[in-house]
Order: structure tokens, then sequence, then C-alpha cells
């Protein structure tokens, strides 16, 4: 559609709206807008209020979806962080109730939402100490093995060992499982197993 009160070379903005979707009566498509949300235009039933209740409905969901694309993309995070992002907000909440509770002393649902927030900063930050630890304790845990690998590799360079020898990684190997209360004995490997056979089959005796 070219508009003699555009300039020439630019469309008009109508062009770019949704069409109706119905047919004329001689069979052309028909060249209305599509009311908001909708497939048709007010001609073609767009004006209808099930239609349009629906079309509004459509174009809230449309709204909802844009801006949780444009405001709830992913980012990459850690437990820790997140918990320590919604402690904050948390904190936040409490705060701004609490001076709502101090602004409307007689409003009961002043304080029940305020203290519904304080139980869920308490959750919070129970959660966090927890979280805090377990990341210590990792971190803790990765240094102290990489100095004990470290050490182990020192002591047997010192003493002419190659450490990337099979048979040096099977001997570190075997004692690193001993401390963690394993064992690469074959005989202990078996001590515990169960025979599984028929009934003629007679208890091994190790």
């Amino acid at each position: 559609m070219v508009s003699k009160y555009l300039p020439a070379g630019e469309s008009s903005p109508i062009e770019h709206m949704r069409k109706c979707g119905a047919r004329c009566r001689d069979g052309t498509p028909c060249e209305g807008v599509a009311i908001r949300g909708g497939q048709r235009c007010r001609m073609h039933g767009g004006a209808a209020p099930a239609v349009r209740d629906a079309a509004t409905r459509r174009s809230e969901e449309v709204a909802v979806e844009r801006a949780v694309h444009k405001y709830g993309k992913p980012r990459r995070t850690t437990p820790v962080q997140a918990l320590e992002e919604e402690l904050d907000r948390t904190q936040g909440h409490v705060d701004w109730l609490a001076e709502q509770v101090g602004r409307y002393p007689e409003e009961p649902v002043w304080r029940s939402v305020y203290q519904a927030e304080r139980d869920h900063l308490t959750k919070l930050a129970a959660h966090m100490v927890t979280a805090k630890t377990a990341e210590r304790r990792l971190a803790l845990g990765n240094r102290t093995a990489a100095l004990v690998g470290d050490l182990i590799d020192a002591v047997l360079r010192d003493f002419g060992l190659d450490t990337t020898d099979d048979a040096v990684r099977r001997v570190i190997r075997r004692h690193l499982d001993a401390m963690q209360g394993k064992s690469t004995d074959p005989a202990a490997q078996v001590e515990d197993a169960e025979v599984v056979g028929t009934e003629d089959t007679q208890p091994v005796e190790f």
C-alpha cells in the first residue's frame, strides 16, 4: 500500500501489522488489520466479546513472554552466589516491611508478611552457613590433595624413582586406598563376597 502522504520508498505502518486471516465474499483475502492478539479484524468477528477477551489474554501472555526473555535471560551462577543474592534481597524486604509495620501498627497484614519474610531470611542464613562450610571444605580438600601429590612426587624423585612409572603409581594407589579404608588385595576384595549358584553349590572357605 503506497500512501501519498509518505515519502517515496517508504511503506505505511499498517503494512507491518498482522492482517486478518479471513476471506471476503469474493474469495480474496481480507486486507483489514487483525485486532491486537487476535487473528481477525473487527468486521470478521474480532469485535465479538469472547474473541476480544481471548485476544486480550493472548496479548498479555505475549507481553509476559517478551518480558521474561528480556529480563530473565540465563546467567551462570553457583549455589553460594544464588543464596547470597537471595539473602540480600530478603534482607531488603525485611527492612522495608519493618518500616511499614512501624508506620501502620494497627494493620495485622504488614506484621504477618514481615514475620514470614523474617522466617525466610532465617532459613536462608542457615542454608548459607551450610553451603559456605561445604565450599570451604571442598577448597581445603583440593588444596590438601594438591600438596600431598606434590610432596609424594618430590620425595620419590629424591629417591631416584620415576613417578610416571606404572609400578610406582600402583604402589602409591595401594597406599592411598589403604588410607581411605579401601583395599586392593584380591583376598580382601572377596572376603565379604556372596557365592551365587545352584543349590548343590558348597560354601567356599577362605
